[in-house]
């Protein structure tokens, strides 16, 4: 993991990885990167391979992209609507920034703004962490 993992994971509540792990493998899960067209570009150049990350970004069927800046994620609406309902089942969303921060404030609007519970979405910190989680 990341050097600054440890510190970011209590200060942002991140899951737990093997949960994360666990999460990406199903095919229902929807995953949601709040990290900018840009920034998915930047990491689209490193040519590591490793199973479950393409072009810079998590290869999953139900992968949605979302612009978090400032505070908020105003688009954020667009990627909840184009989403299951939520259900009893968890978790059903597992979402990721370059830190984490950015994919807290989408994580809050999710679970205000559109019914979802706190515990339906794993917060996995970011793309690093997640790449780092499925080497492991």
């Amino acid at each position: 993991m990341p050097e600054d993992y440890e510190k970011r994971a209590q200060e942002l509540n991140l899951a737990p990885p093997p949960a994360v792990r666990e999460a990406l493998a199903m095919a229902d899960t929807q995953v949601i990167d709040c990290r900018s067209s840009d920034e998915i570009a930047a990491a689209a150049k490193d040519t590591t391979s490793v199973p479950g990350i393409r072009d810079g970004k998590v290869d999953h069927p139900n992968w949605h992209q979302t612009n978090c800046a400032g505070g908020e994620c105003q688009e954020i609406s667009k990627v909840a609507e184009s989403m299951p309902k939520p259900s009893n089942e968890k978790p059903v969303v597992v979402i990721y920034c370059r830190s984490g921060r950015r994919a807290s404030w989408a994580k809050n609007s999710l679970v205000k703004d559109y019914g979802y519970s706190p515990d339906q979405i794993l917060n996995a910190g970011g793309y690093n962490d997640v790449v780092s989680i499925l080497k492991n």
